[in-house]
């Protein structure tokens, strides 16, 4: 206020409702919904980290099951006749091993980059730069 003598004196402050009750009664709900919507957030991040780890651990099984499949497959060339292919307790020869005997661990999931979701983000991103106007300089400048 510009006139001094209109402002509230001390005692007239002390004695006010908001002061002598201590406010209103109902508490705001801002700090319920930072809290709800960080939890969103935090989740939301726990499961692209919890996607991108199941990624990983199946590359890592897939990769392991190559190399068991390529030991497997290894001849010692120096004793051939330990190899027969009607023995099913030895070695397996390159050629005896059926082509569709591929291992499966956990879903099949798609590399990163071919993911639905990526795929999605890639398509709005296309999308969003066809239809924008092309910038062109004015010739006024």
């Amino acid at each position: 206020m510009e006139d001094p003598s209109q402002r509230l004196s001390a005692e007239e402050v002390l004695r006010h409702p908001w002061v002598q009750n201590g406010g209103p009664k109902t508490l705001l709900d801002t700090p319920l919904r930072m809290r709800r919507n960080n939890s969103a957030r935090e989740l939301s991040a726990f499961a692209g980290d919890a996607m991108h780890l199941n990624r990983v651990i199946h590359h890592h099984y897939s990769v392991a099951a190559m190399i068991d499949q390529v030991a497997l497959c290894e001849v010692d060339e120096d004793h051939p006749e330990k190899y027969d292919a009607d023995d099913e307790d030895g070695p397996i020869h390159i050629n005896h091993i059926p082509r569709n005997n591929s291992r499966q661990f956990g879903p099949k999931l798609s590399p990163p980059g071919a993911s639905k979701l990526a795929q999605r983000r890639l398509g709005c991103g296309k999308a969003q730069s066809l239809t924008r106007e092309p910038l062109v300089a004015s010739p006024s400048g």
